[in-house]
């Protein structure tokens, strides 16, 4: 509360400060009578806005640019390409600011303007950093700080250092990083010392020193609010508000990121937004709000889709996993956190990318250093020689001698230096060369491993001329989510008392892909054994004997079982004389759907537990049925209904799946199972595949 007070008070007192500023230069805009005076002070006023409100700051940069071609003045027509380029970087445009920057370059080179020049290479070394391209960046800072140093321009040198210390800042270099923002503090103006208080802010947070953190972010924010900079305002309580979270202090927490995130909607800050987001959500959840911390996980996903930021991305995934898990909807729970790991797959194959990147930035840093150095020791001989120069010829010349082999000496060092940093990167690159030819052979060999055990899957699987031999009208569709599948469908002809009857089944065991695969196998040979070995021929009998085959084989010593299993449709099928036929049906959770005269739906229920170890088991019910020619039966896992996809990315459910059967009803079987196919693959869109999809249709 105190701190919102003072709050309170800066910006009442405060706001009038930079105010105050403007309001001189909108009465000098008033008097000013050349265009070029004009376009002087359009373009100072643009530098000051677009702090606050940068599309206000884009319309007085255009006006300085047209006075200045009015009046064909080659500085200010630079300083507007400066600004517009300038706006373009708040706005995380950078490939206009980049292009915008180059066009002031190319005016500053042809006037000479050092300062013109400083800015333009600043601000490209600012959108370079934050596209990650470390070693460019520092090229245009140090070429920057030349340029500040030759007119001792003190603001600017302490923005270069600031600039300096983010790219340290962002390699986790935290000691390297507070060196430059504390060289900018000696040399800063205001609002410079603003910018270094909060970075050096930043940096305490990640040392986990959060009172030396919010003492200077109350400095910052001081300064932003006197200078009504919403860029450092936004970032002071986004700041604030993690100290507060840390803290286990959640309102005054929520309070400080609410305010950060209505800062970043007005600067149109798509990546700080996306994280406020995130933080505001993980309070809500700390809270037991799981459905308001949705809407907020939501939306950073969205915004971090559209700008391209994954680290926000994948953070978002997993908050909107943690959400529906505590709404124990574990379908959707599982989903999000499979993004999430993606995502985070993903950015760990880079990270050998981005340490040789932070070894190119350092390389880069230390030879700009050095050339910085030896320029300076070049110029402070240079002066020497001019202090001195009436004293005699022959003593000029021998200092200017000794300057140019003091400066071989140095520049002939600097390259030995930077051969050896060549060198440790060869190695650095000869390494990662290595260590990635060792992974892509261990992935040939599980690949390899992966597609043996697919084929002996598929060998276990019935053969169509088997099934289409004893069920005159069928189809499976049978659509695998990995190489092999935890799914599987089984069939077995038998004679029992002298008549023909076939058994089949679709069955759904825990887990896909290779867990799923082990399991599918188990219960594979416990079907085979139900019949083969203890002649059990009544559906319900073999799930029940299932059960037992089941967890005898996983069962462990000691108290604990291991808990997978499956979920099964088992039926019997045999044909009568008078073109009817007999259907016995007995199943672990997943139900059998009638359609009797291809209108007539009836749902036979499932028993709600498993194949496998279960508390409170019963034995398995049987249901008996007499169908009529023209009857259509249905028996399928649950990955077709449970499959993500549509234009809002939900599940397609088995009301949906049930009325697509009662339309598609009236085709032949092989139809039937063409149009399924096409349907969950439109469904599906671009998402993947959540789950191994089986379904098997019987027409009487």
């Amino acid at each position: 509360m105190k701190r919102i007070l003072i709050l309170f008070l800066l910006l009442s007192t405060n706001r009038s400060y930079a105010q105050a500023e403007l309001d001189q230069l909108y009465a000098n805009l008033e008097n000013a009578k050349s265009e070029n005076e004009k376009c002087d002070l359009y373009n100072e006023i643009a530098l000051i806005v677009v702090n606050s409100d940068p599309e206000q700051a884009r319309e007085y940069a255009t006006k300085a640019l047209q006075s200045a071609e009015k009046a064909n003045y080659k500085d200010g027509m630079g300083f507007a390409y400066y600004n517009y380029g300038n706006i373009n970087y708040y706005l995380d445009e950078y490939e206009e600011g980049k292009k915008n920057l180059g066009e002031a370059k190319k005016i500053f080179e042809g006037t000479g303007n050092e300062k013109g020049l400083g800015y333009v290479f600043n601000t490209s070394g600012e959108i370079l950093t934050l596209e990650g391209a470390y070693g460019d960046a520092l090229t245009n800072l140090f070429e920057a700080l030349k340029h500040f140093e030759k007119i001792k321009d003190n603001v600017g040198l302490a923005r270069v250092n600031n600039n300096i210390g983010l790219i340290h800042y962002y390699q986790k270099n935290y000691e390297e990083a507070l060196k430059y923002f504390n060289q900018a503090l000696v040399t800063a103006d205001e609002t410079r010392v603003g910018d270094a208080s909060l970075y050096i802010g930043r940096v305490f947070i990640e040392k986990n020193n959060y009172t030396e953190a919010e003492t200077y972010l109350k400095k910052a924010l001081e300064i932003g609010v006197k200078n009504e900079d919403n860029y450092i305002i936004s970032d002071c309580y986004y700041l604030l508000g993690r100290i507060d979270a840390f803290y286990g202090e959640s309102e005054k927490a929520m309070d400080e990121f609410q305010k950060s995130m209505a800062l970043k909607e007005q600067l149109e800050d798509g990546q700080g937004i996306a994280l406020c987001s995130i933080h505001i959500g993980n309070l809500y959840l700390n809270q037991k709000d799981a459905a308001k911390a949705r809407n907020y996980f939501y939306r950073a996903i969205t915004l971090a889709k559209e700008i391209g930021i994954r680290e926000e991305l994948k953070d978002a995934y997993l908050g909107l996993s943690n959400a529906y898990h505590y709404e124990q909807q574990f379908d959707s729970a599982f989903f999000y956190l499979d993004l999430h790991n993606e995502v985070f797959n993903e950015l760990l194959s880079e990270e050998a990318s981005k340490k040789l990147a932070k070894l190119e930035a350092s390389l880069e840093s230390q030879r700009r250093e050095a050339q910085i150095e030896s320029e300076r020791k070049l110029q402070e001989y240079t002066r020497k020689v001019i202090v001195y120069s009436g004293i005699a010829i022959i003593f000029v010349l021998l200092v200017v001698a000794y300057m140019m082999y003091n400066r071989y000496r140095l520049k002939q060092k600097a390259n030995e230096q930077l051969q050896s940093y060549n060198d440790q990167l060869k190695q650095f690159n000869d390494e990662i060369t290595h260590q990635k030819e060792i992974i892509e052979e261990k992935n040939r060999d599980i690949m390899d491993s992966i597609r043996y055990a697919k084929r002996i899957q598929e060998a276990i699987l019935p053969a169509h001329d088997l099934m289409s031999a004893h069920i005159r009208d069928f189809f499976v569709l049978y659509r695998p989510k990995d190489i092999v599948s935890g799914d599987f469908y089984w069939s077995l002809p038998i004679q029992e008392n002298g008549r023909n009857k076939i058994l089949f089944a679709a069955v759904d065991c825990t887990g896909h892909g290779v867990p799923g695969a082990f399991v599918s196998i188990v219960g594979y040979n416990g079907l085979n054994r139900a019949v083969k070995e203890f002649h059990l021929y009544e559906p319900s009998k073999i799930l029940d004997k299932l059960t037992e085959l089941v967890e005898d084989t996983f069962k462990q010593q000691g108290s604990s079982n291991i808990k997978d299993g499956m979920d099964i449709t088992l039926c019997s099928l045999e044909y009568l004389d008078n073109e009817t036929a007999v259907l016995k049906f007995a199943a672990a959770n997943n139900p059998l759907w009638i359609f009797r005269n291809g209108t007539e739906w009836e749902e036979v229920k499932a028993d709600k537990q498993p194949i496998g170890a279960f508390d409170d088991r019963k034995p398995y019910t049987q249901h008996e049925f007499i169908l009529s020619k023209g009857d259509t039966f249905y028996i399928f896992s649950d990955g077709y209904p449970d499959q993500f996809g549509g234009d809002k990315g939900k599940k397609y459910k088995y009301s949906k799946f049930r009325d697509y059967l009662q339309a598609i009803i009236p085709h032949n079987m092989e139809k039937q199972k063409e149009l399924l196919s096409e349907e969950i693959v439109a469904w599906t869109g671009d998402l993947e595949q959540v789950d191994d999809q089986c379904v098997i249709g019987i027409r009487i």
